[in-house]
């Protein structure tokens, strides 16, 4: 089951790698799909069953779909029995969710719910992905905690004997013990705002109350911050907010190959190596492995990758730190070589200047991997311009360049760079 995902295009999430090619398999051998998503997207056309919903309205579908299982008697019971607990406050939570007023509310039909409820019901192995439609809209959270009390009383767990394919190449899974550490705190604990009554959560500091931390006088309030690959101006709620709170910070770093609206705000501007320029590993797939069915390798496998271009020299850019208020794309340039680039720079008379973007990284030349070129570089006068000519015919035929120029021209012309 997917919900509010689309692995066949995000290549993520829900059906592993090649989700494509592992779809289309699937489906030859008969595997059945159920797709809850309001978009009629590329794996919503392959599903049996597609619950075309309103926004939003995920949890309320989940939620009767749980009630049918549960009054249907479809969960497998002994695992119910043995490794679940809690089992009776679900079923008496989910009672309210009769198909009827679930449909009305989702704009769906209530038999395509029943009729969802009984297919995945019927399912012996299954797993239900939810990705960042359902997640990012209202009522993330209960959908997330509805798809594993599904997958609970289903079963749909390894079992004691099942075969574990991931046991880690760059990093170190957790031990394959067919049981569950038990519930954790999701809240009480951590740091508490001093501007606003939030606290830490098993997800991390709201980042939304951030402006507030740092807007707000006190011991505690926020003065320096540091963005990496971030860009809080067009990220966090309430932009104007946002901007007041990026101008009364003492010190913003950001760490970013493009020079972003936060950007622009901040005291340094540190560009980072591109993915070319570093070694790469396939470590975080592993780690995806953990989140769930169909996420990361199925099976042990691994890459390593070195670099294929060395690191450009580049400015680092530094604000005029003398200036009493933060001004954007007041900027001077140091070399990285240079000691002490990180140090504030006094600008005056013809030093200041304006850096509208930083270098842009060399890429690939077209015509062999050995030759690199920088983007600034190329130009009309290094372009090569190729003539055609078609053979002369009696009958006028269209340019095979250029389909829609009009028949019977003696020739056209296609630029291709070097």
């Amino acid at each position: 089951m997917l919900i509010g995902t689309n692995p066949v295009v995000s290549m993520n999430g829900g059906l592993g790698m090649n989700p494509a090619k592992k779809l289309h398999d699937a489906k030859k051998r008969g595997m059945q799909l159920i797709v809850i998503d309001p978009r009629v997207t590329d794996s919503a056309k392959q599903a049996d069953i597609h619950l075309q919903c309103r926004p939003g309205q995920d949890p309320i579908l989940l939620g009767a779909i749980a009630k049918i299982v549960i009054n249907e008697e479809l969960y497998d019971k002994d695992f119910v029995a043995g490794d679940v607990d809690g089992f009776e406050a679900l079923k008496k939570a989910v009672q309210p969710f009769d198909a009827g007023p679930a449909a009305d509310r989702a704009g769906v039909a209530a038999e395509d719910i029943v009729r969802a409820a009984r297919m995945y019901g019927s399912w012996k192995k299954a797993s239900i992905s939810g990705g960042t439609g359902t997640n990012m809209s209202g009522g993330g959270n209960i959908t997330e905690y509805l798809n594993l009390a599904l997958t609970s009383i289903m079963g749909h767990w390894l079992r004691e004997g099942d075969l574990n394919r991931r046991t880690g190449v760059f990093t170190k899974p957790a031990p394959p013990i067919a049981a569950t550490p038990g519930p954790i705190p999701a809240w009480g604990f951590g740091r508490k705002l001093h501007s606003r009554d939030l606290e830490q959560s098993i997800s991390g500091m709201p980042t939304s109350a951030l402006p507030d931390e740092i807007l707000t006088p006190g011991d505690k309030q926020v003065k320096a911050l540091i963005c990496l690959g971030g860009n809080p101006m067009l990220a966090w709620p309430d932009q104007l907010k946002t901007f007041e709170a990026m101008k009364a910070l003492d010190l913003l770093v950001c760490i970013d190959p493009r020079m972003s609206k936060t950007a622009e705000l901040a005291d340094y501007v540190i560009a980072p190596k591109l993915h070319y320029e570093v070694h790469g590993n396939t470590a975080a797939p592993e780690i995806y492995g953990g989140f769930g069915a169909g996420w990361g390798f199925e099976n042990n496998y691994a890459q390593a990758s070195p670099p294929i271009m060395q690191s450009p020299e580049g400015p680092i850019c530094a604000r005029n730190m003398s200036s009493s208020t933060r001004s954007p794309r007041k900027w001077t340039r140091r070399s990285r070589s240079s000691p002490g680039h990180c140090s504030p720079i006094p600008m005056s008379g013809k030093r200041k200047q304006r850096l509208s973007r930083p270098a842009k990284p060399p890429i690939r030349s077209a015509r062999g991997a050995h030759r690199l070129t920088d983007a600034r570089r190329i130009s009309p006068s290094s372009t090569r311009m190729k003539r055609c000519r078609r053979a002369r015919s009696s009958k006028p035929r269209p340019c095979s360049y250029n389909p829609n120029r009009p028949a019977g021209k003696a020739s056209c012309r296609s630029a291709t760079a070097r």
